[in-house]
This record gives C-alpha cells, structure tokens and sequence, in this order.
C-alpha cells in the first residue's frame, strides 16, 4: 500500500502536516470525481498536541478540496475520536477554510495541551451552538489557525478540576473534606474550548455538582504555560453554614449557591489564586468587629493546615 506524507500551507511551516499514513485513489463518487481514501497516520496541526488519524476521506474537485470525513484519535487513547469535515481552497490564500468539528468522547487533554489538561480533565463531546464548533484558517505562511468547539461532558465520564490552591483551601475550611481538592462533574458541565494565537482556553466554563460546588468562568493558558483567567466558585448554602470564614467570603445567594469570585494566574505546573487574600480580609473585618472577651479567630494557614 502506498504511503503518503501530505502538506497544507507552506511547506517550511506548514499548517498541518500528515504522514505515515496508507493512501488509495479511486473514482467511486457519485460525480466522478476523484477520491483519496487514508487510513492510520499522525497528523501535526501548528500549535496543537499531536494527534493520530485513524482514517480519511477525501474528495478533489477543481481547486477545492472535500474532506468528506477526518477521523482522528487521542495519542494514548482508541475510545475517543475528532472529526473535521469541509471545504479547504488551497490555491485561496485570501479565502478563510473553516472546517466544522465534532467531538465523541475525547480526551480533553487532546486538545488543551497535557500541562491544562491536568488541571481540568476527562472526556467531553461536541455540543450544537451557533458560532462554534470549526476550525479554520488561512492556507498562507504564518497563518492563524482557530479552533473553537463547545463542549458537555460525556454520559458515560465525569470532569474533574485540580490543581488549584483554592480547592484545597475550601477542603480544609470544609473539615478537611478531600472531594473539594479534586471535585467531579458528571451531567451538568459544558464550556468552550478555543485555540488562537498559541493561546488556549477554556471559555464559558460552567461545572456544577448540586448541593456541593459550581466553578463558572474563564481560563487560559499561553505558549509559555502561564494562566490567567477569572473563576466564580458557589459553594451551596449547606456548605457554607459549616464554617464561619466562609460565611465572610461568599456573597448573597444565587442560583442555589454562594459565590467568591476568583483571580487566577501562576503558570500551569504550579496555579495561583486569591482564595488566601480574600480569607484573610474577611477574617480582618470580622476581628475588627466587637468580639467578646478573649476570642480569636484561626489564621488561614491553621485552618488550612494538613492534620
């Protein structure tokens, strides 16, 4: 069988880049055109993790091609796929090639990169919304590709957060309550993926379990792995009345919960927040009230600290 290596974009820096993979060329369609049939291969898109395909095909008609369907697979994993399908004019470089995406059970970590998709993971599937869910770009040297997909857990998986200090500081103030340091979602957790300029984000981000937590907002990771981005945390109400520091963060109930609204930077292998800030600020204003005699409240890090 013939191997095939194939380019699009420049050839020194080329949009994406397949290879390795087993090509047949056949007529079979309906208006005669002809037909490239892949099958296996790795595929290189800039910017992106590395990613397999399991198989392709692909239709030539004048100066466009028809990718009739693009199959592609997580690195370590068989279960989930990707699939891109469209129109590419290669000969266009003033015209954007916008390709629809569609997810089944992917890994997250495919798309975000290994370093985000430690710290927000699990398996997710394409949702229908308008504006999303394509990947295009322009077949010229140093182009931009974009990449946008809306995303909702998969039934059968859950999504889990990590990583992050306030987690863990919610735990402890919680008695030391370990499910917060790495919370699941199961049917309730949807956001964006989007890829742009090396940076990568979670946009939209929306995860609830009910009675427990909800973390909704804004993440982003660049090239050189540093975060931004803007979390709100609900805690529900049953939480709340547990600990008395929290009843100082949080403010008024909203949708079943009570929120603190979060700063986050750092870099991806070591996050940072302001959930330390914020205890400490509500804890000040509440020592600077009148306090009957004698009474002290815990620092953060003796409340927060391992026992």
């Amino acid at each position: 069988t013939p191997v095939l290596n194939l380019t699009l974009g420049p050839p020194e820096k080329p949009i994406f880049r397949l290879y390795k993979s087993e090509a047949s060329l056949s007529s079979n369609s309906m208006a005669g055109l002809p037909q490239v049939r892949l099958y296996k291969g790795d595929l290189a898109i800039v910017g992106w993790p590395d990613l397999r395909m399991n198989r392709a095909l692909i239709e030539f008609r004048s100066k466009e091609i028809d990718l009739i369907g693009l199959q592609l697979l997580h690195p370590t994993d068989d279960r989930g796929t990707l699939e891109l399908t469209g129109t590419i004019s290669p000969s266009k470089q003033d015209q954007l090639s916008s390709l629809s995406v569609s997810l089944n059970s992917f890994l997250v970590d495919g798309l975000v990169g290994p370093q985000l998709g430690r710290l927000i993971s699990g398996r997710i599937d394409s949702v229908s919304i308008t504006k999303s869910n394509y990947f295009s770009f322009l077949p010229v040297e140093n182009s931009t590709p974009v990449l946008d997909i809306a995303f909702g857990v998969s039934p059968t998986s859950t999504i889990q957060m990590q990583g992050f200090p306030f987690l863990f500081g919610i735990s402890q103030l919680l008695d030391e309550d370990e499910w917060f340091e790495k919370p699941v979602f199961d049917s309730d957790a949807t956001g964006v993926i989007h890829r742009e300029k090396g940076v990568v984000s979670f946009r939209n981000l929306n995860l609830v379990s009910k009675g427990r937590i909800a973390i909704q907002g804004d993440l982003a990771m660049t090239a050189d792995q540093l975060l931004s981005g803007t979390l709100r945390v609900g805690l529900a109400e049953a939480m709340i009345l547990k600990t008395s520091p929290l009843k100082s963060m949080v403010g008024p109930p909203k949708d079943g919960f009570r929120w603190i609204e979060l700063t986050i930077g750092g870099s991806a292998n070591s996050p940072t927040d302001n959930f330390k800030d914020l205890y400490t600020g509500a804890t000040s204003a509440k020592e600077s009230e009148p306090t009957a005699p004698d009474r002290k409240e815990s620092s953060f890090e003796e409340l927060t600290r391992p026992r």
